[in-house]
């Protein structure tokens, strides 16, 4: 079972908590259960208002004044967490495609609206650092190329392969290197290789193009084996263990 870094917040997301909204809808949108089901708990007295008990599902209120079972709402500002997502888990919200990362979560964020999702995808055998949100505007942001938010990737090429030549460096860095964008052949934009040994290197990407790093390597002779997303921004793992995750801060 995944569980939730110990890491100190620092500062938080756009005060949602802040907000006036009718009682019931808060804790639907935030998972606590349907209206019947919030109806019922404020019927038996297990939510409070400013330290009040209250039962009017109506009312207005700020998610920072509610408690339920006298704890404090989780997240009421949204969610936005880095996951270490370990290999074999999905990208997706299809049940057919399980496991999923969302798996990985509590399942009453899974009930949230507005609804999670992640910042980009990674492939399933793809390891490493992912952004899940349920903030829209967060994700249009980071997924935005004018960003050019640079990732940073650990990767491995099959060891029975070709070793890395060193004229990958400015060839990367070049611009000029091409992968296939919808029957065209479309250049990638600079990046930064560092060779890290006979068949490793990391990378520095300041886009997020569909299997971008295997089909630049592809696109030179070599097979990619293993893949890892150290960071994004200046987001980082910061030593996450695969399949937990922490609150993200600040921007990256």
């Amino acid at each position: 079972m995944s569980t939730q870094s110990s890491r100190t917040p620092t500062t938080t997301w756009a005060c949602r908590s802040a907000f006036s909204i009718r009682l019931d809808r808060l804790l639907a949108n935030l998972g606590y259960g349907s209206r019947a089901e919030i109806r019922a708990a404020l019927a038996e007295g297990r939510v409070s208002v400013g330290g009040v008990p209250e039962k009017n599902a109506a009312r207005k209120v700020c998610a920072r004044d509610v408690m339920l079972d006298g704890q404090t709402l989780d997240h009421p500002d949204g969610i936005c967490i880095i996951l270490h997502k370990p290999a074999g888990y999905a990208c997706s919200h299809d049940p057919r495609e399980a496991p999923l990362i969302y798996d990985l979560l509590p399942p009453r964020w899974m009930r949230r609206s507005p609804k999670l999702s992640s910042v980009g995808r990674l492939d399933r055998d793809t390891t490493g650092l992912i952004i899940i949100t349920d903030n829209t505007e967060l994700i249009h942001d980071l997924t935005s190329p004018k960003r050019a938010i640079p990732k940073v990737y650990i990767i491995e090429t099959d060891p029975a392969g070709a070793e890395l030549d060193e004229r990958l460096i400015p060839l990367f860095a070049s611009g000029s290197l091409r992968i296939t964008e919808k029957d065209t052949e479309e250049p990638c934009l600079p990046a930064e290789l560092t060779i890290t040994g006979k068949r490793s290197a990391h990378l520095v990407l300041y886009e997020g193009r569909y299997h971008q790093v295997k089909r630049m390597f592809a696109a030179c002779g070599y097979h990619v084996c293993a893949l890892h997303r150290e960071s994004l921004g200046s987001w980082t793992l910061e030593g996450l263990e695969p399949g937990t995750y922490t609150d993200a801060h600040n921007t990256p």
